[in-house]
């Protein structure tokens, strides 16, 4: 269990040092609360059923995703999370999949957890990139 912490806390350490999900060197500064206020980015709801996996420090768990943008993604979980827990998650997109580290933002009731994309590489934000391409837009 310890390695596993170790592992995951390495994992975001690189990530983190990658840069942030705009591509933007990253810094260890907590992003604010509150930065889905005035929300910009387009929405993107699958109309089929997309499976994302997370893991993180005494988590390891899927749901179903009910929409995803540039900057995060609604999922339904049944797992609980509280709001600012930092997550791995990855969606399969055939051949290959889609990575970044995730922080818990909110809960809304019925629906599911958003979560905000902290980190992610520059090829991984290509593959968000191609995903949102697949995915019919709603907002």
């Amino acid at each position: 269990m310890a390695s596993r912490i170790i592992l995951d806390a390495i994992f975001i350490w690189i990530m983190l040092s990658m840069g942030d999900a705009q591509g933007n060197q990253s810094s260890w500064a907590w992003p604010e609360e509150g930065t889905l206020a005035g929300r910009k980015a387009r929405r993107y709801r699958p109309d089929h059923a997309v499976t994302v996996g997370f893991v993180g420090t005494g988590h390891r768990f899927t749901g179903v995703l009910i929409n995803i943008s540039e900057s995060g993604m609604m999922v339904k979980c049944a797992e609980d999370v509280e709001p600012g827990t930092m997550l791995r998650a990855g969606i399969e997109m055939g051949q290959e999949t889609f990575r970044a580290v995730v922080i818990a933002r909110r809960t809304v009731p019925e629906t599911g957890i958003g979560f905000e994309f902290q980190t992610m590489s520059p090829r991984d934000r290509q593959k968000l990139h191609l995903l949102l391409a697949r995915i019919p837009k709603f907002s």
